[in-house]
């Protein structure tokens, strides 16, 4: 998100600086010192939202769901959690899919804005995507394990997530 705000805003319209917290020249006077913070400020502290916004989704759905796993898998009650879990799910998928359907439909255009040479990067954004799709569609999967005695799974499934995150990044990293 930072890259592509920089890109956007510092490099295209050029309405924000690229980098830096001041620019040749340090202003003196507290006022001029403070805006010019604040302008330089902007980009860094909107991609740090930005990006804790999506973080945002998936901790959500773990922490409200949480609870009600928790009571579910007290019950011994799988239908609900199951239930629980989907909920979590679809909701997740709703709050993602906008952004979700720019990063698939149009993949090497969004690459492209940080030059031509990136759009070769579009298929490695499509498979990003979609895998963030994936794991927001299992929701808080990792919780219901959790509240149901079954860490041993949890612990697998980070080992191969982790295993398979460092040959992807192999891959598709040039």
């Amino acid at each position: 998100f930072a890259m592509l705000l920089v890109t956007i805003f510092a490099v295209q319209l050029r309405w924000l600086p690229v980098t830096g917290m001041f620019g040749f020249h340090k202003p003196e006077q507290p006022i001029p010192y403070l805006l010019t913070l604040l302008r330089h400020m902007i980009l860094p502290v909107a991609a740090l939202v930005l990006s804790l916004l999506f973080q945002l989704v998936n901790s959500s759905a773990a922490v409200m769901a949480g609870p009600h796993l928790a009571r579910a898998a007290a019950a011994g009650d799988a239908r609900q959690m199951k239930r629980i879990l989907l909920l979590a799910g679809l909701l997740g998928i709703d709050l993602c899919l906008p952004l979700a359907v720019l990063g698939l439909a149009v993949p090497g255009w969004l690459m492209g804005l940080f030059g031509p040479q990136f759009s070769a990067g579009a298929l490695a954004l499509q498979i990003l995507v979609l895998g963030q799709l994936v794991n927001v569609a299992f929701g808080p999967q990792g919780v219901a394990l959790v509240m149901a005695r079954r860490e041993g799974i949890v612990l697998k499934v980070e080992l191969a997530a982790g295993v398979v995150w460092v040959a992807a990044a192999a891959m598709l990293v040039p």
